[in-house]
């Protein structure tokens, strides 16, 4: 097979910058290759403004440990009380701001909203 799935270990990050553990994988000949993965510090988002609003409407979220990953687009993650889950292209404007837009609805509800600084892969 040409890939290989694991799941990283809980790591209790406090710092506020990225951390980059060295990945190995062992072939019983020998170490075939390391490459590197990058833990980041949690992010947090303490308040979202608006709170309401139409398919387009530009969301701020406020918090912290909003980190850039070069070469990821960051998302906003939009998951409706009818179980659909929407992304939008989100921009970090500091380690405290993020802003994206509302996507598109057909229903007058309510949506849980997150950010994915890898691009929607947690």
């Amino acid at each position: 097979s040409s890939q290989i799935k694991c799941i990283s270990p809980p790591r209790g990050i406090q710092a506020s910058h990225a951390t980059t553990v060295n990945v190995t994988v062992g072939t019983g000949m020998g170490i075939s290759n390391t490459l590197e993965f990058i833990y980041l510090p949690v992010s947090v988002i303490f308040r979202l403004t608006p709170t309401l609003g139409t398919s387009g409407t530009p969301l701020h979220m406020h918090g912290y440990g909003f980190h850039e990953i070069r070469g990821v687009q960051p998302v906003c993650m939009f998951s409706f009380s009818d179980g659909d889950e929407v992304q939008t292209p989100a921009t970090i404007l500091s380690d405290s701001l993020v802003t994206c837009d509302a996507p598109p609805s057909d229903t007058n509800s309510r949506a849980r909203v997150g950010i994915s600084l890898n691009g929607g892969h947690d």
